[in-house]
């Protein structure tokens, strides 16, 4: 959760442009990473009985596991969004200092080896921070997927893929990591891959929202305390049946 603030505050202190391309990826990102700390919770279990570490301990074990990977990969994420801001900025203060760089340029000469020449160009500064951006979103689908199972049992979620709408959902939530893990093979560009990236997150919810409504439909007689996955309305007090030891301790009290 810390590291999903994080990776909203390093988009806000950012330096900003005018351009059209920089709000259009400032904005995807922000969304982004609303409807990422959305998933993050969808993925949770909403009672510590039915928590990994409760549930067994190689589950705990296994979850501890892909929690450091899941929050190392939030990092990237974070990391990327604040990258592909920069290079609106960057790209800014060249258009702004190109006479200048221009004059320095013909005035002067660089010998072999130098710094200049070793560093990355726009285009592979670019596919660099898209390939991070993709595979650390991939990798952030695949925990929450595994920590999902953790908390379930591997048992129980293969039996809900054996069942028909489980393996649809199933197969086209794969679709959909593997389609974010290679976003940087068709798009480079920020404002593009920021996008893509925001349509299949909102893609994946759908998704999840099915997966949701299946699974409790499923396994809601076989585990009534967790009322089908559903999120818990503590707005509604929970009615306890009375009993004669409850009315005479009532009566004490009064």
């Amino acid at each position: 959760m810390l590291l999903l603030g994080e990776s909203i505050l390093s988009i806000l202190i950012v330096e900003s442009t005018n351009s059209v391309q920089y709000h259009v990826t400032f904005y995807a990102g922000i969304m982004s990473i609303v409807l990422l700390q959305y998933c993050h919770y969808k993925y949770q279990p909403h009672s510590p009985s039915t928590h990994a570490f409760r549930r067994s301990i190689r589950g705990g074990a296994i979850y501890y596991v892909l929690i450091i990977i899941y929050a190392h990969a939030l990092v990237a994420v974070g990391t990327s969004y604040k990258m592909f801001l920069s290079q609106y900025a960057v790209e800014d203060n060249l258009k702004n200092k190109h006479m200048r760089h221009l004059v320095t340029t013909l005035l002067s000469r660089n010998l072999a080896g130098a710094a200049d020449q070793t560093k990355l160009s726009t285009a592979e500064m670019k596919q660099a921070v898209a390939n991070m951006f993709c595979i650390s979103m991939a990798v952030v689908w695949i925990c929450l997927e595994g920590m999902w199972i953790t908390h379930n049992g591997t048992t129980k979620y293969l039996a809900y893929l054996m069942s028909k709408p489980g393996a649809c959902l199933g197969m086209m939530r794969l679709s959909l990591i593997v389609l974010t893990g290679t976003i940087s093979s068709y798009a480079i560009e920020p404002e593009k891959v920021t996008l893509i990236g925001l349509g299949l997150i909102c893609a994946e919810i759908v998704i999840g929202v099915f997966m949701s409504y299946f699974w409790s439909k499923q396994f809601e007689d076989e585990d009534e305390s967790r009322q089908g996955d559903h999120w818990p309305n503590v707005t509604e007090p929970e009615s306890v049946p009375r009993t004669k030891e409850s009315v005479d301790e009532h009566d004490d009290m009064t």
